[in-house]
């Protein structure tokens, strides 16, 4: 008889949330734009990684914002391009209006990622 074992690679750090921001889409809708601490490269490989983001109560899915509700993808910067850098959330079905909103990332290989915007959109600081 033989036994294998799977060894679980240990995960690392999720990079540190520098802010959120409330952005007005011009053909997208609302969304809070995440923006994160660190080099590109490292922002971009965990931003590749990600498998789960929880808004509040809804499960958020990777995908286009066309005509969209409980979505998400990755972007990089608007002016110069480059590798993903930032994390969207539509607006407009997890947040809450009256008080602050919790979000859960995960990522593969990564520690899960907590935290919380205001019904602003704005980053509450732990």
């Amino acid at each position: 008889m033989t036994f294998s074992f799977e060894e679980q690679a240990a995960s690392v750090a999720a990079p540190t949330v520098k802010a959120v921001n409330r952005e007005t889409g011009m053909f997208d809708p609302d969304y809070n734009r995440v923006s994160f601490e660190g080099e590109v490269a490292d922002i971009a490989a965990y931003l590749e990684k990600i498998n789960e983001v929880t808004v509040g109560q809804k499960i958020y899915q990777a995908g286009s914002f066309w005509k969209a509700t409980d979505k998400y993808k990755t972007a990089n910067d608007p002016i110069y391009g480059g590798k993903d850098i930032y994390l969207d959330l539509i607006v407009e079905s997890g947040f809450s209006t009256t008080a602050d909103t919790t979000v859960v990332v995960k990522a593969e290989g990564y520690d899960d990622l907590t935290l919380k915007v205001d019904k602003e959109g704005n980053l509450v600081q732990p």
